[in-house]
């Protein structure tokens, strides 16, 4: 069975990425590309199980309302979806940031969340912040159709504000 927590390898001190061929079909994924290049791509939902089956502490993350208007306009808020979240769905369900070692960070889970926190007025939002490190253990293989392309796909930028 392919669904353990946490799924890496530990080969001569280097993690080994999950391949791509050995995820689940419908298995959250978030996929990121930073300004120099630089590709990831994280299996949210395990990402998220780990969090909750380890009791990774949660965190009140500062709102960013400039962040947020740039999630409503650009990153394909689904209607439906928003209206159907409650202040308790947010508050049972923290959004999901991987912050990188220059301190920026990136919402990785969670944005239909972060934007109905903010249009609610709210300062801050629940949060599961893993390191780079630690979100590098969930880190799939990119599958070469995408590999280079990932901008194509997701434009979603780092930024800072997490303290």
């Amino acid at each position: 069975m392919l669904t353990p927590l946490i799924l890496f390898w530990i080969n001569a001190g280097a993690i080994i990425m999950i391949k791509y061929q050995d995820c689940l079909d419908g298995e959250l994924s978030f996929s990121w590309s930073g300004r120099n290049g630089e590709e990831h791509m994280w299996l949210t939902g395990r990402m998220i199980r780990a969090a909750e089956h380890y009791h990774k502490r949660v965190v009140c993350v500062g709102m960013d309302v400039d962040f947020a208007r740039w999630v409503a306009k650009s990153y394909g808020i689904e209607q439906h979806r928003y209206d159907r979240i409650t202040p308790e769905a947010i508050m049972k369900s923290p959004v999901v940031y991987v912050r990188f070692p220059d301190d920026s960070h990136t919402l990785v889970d969670g944005a239909h969340r972060y934007l109905k926190a903010a249009v609610l007025g709210w300062t801050g939002v629940p949060a599961y912040v893993f390191s780079i490190g630690e979100a590098d253990q969930f880190e799939i293989e990119i599958p070469s159709f995408a590999k280079g392309r990932l901008k194509e796909y997701h434009s979603m930028d780092t930024f800072s504000g997490i303290s």
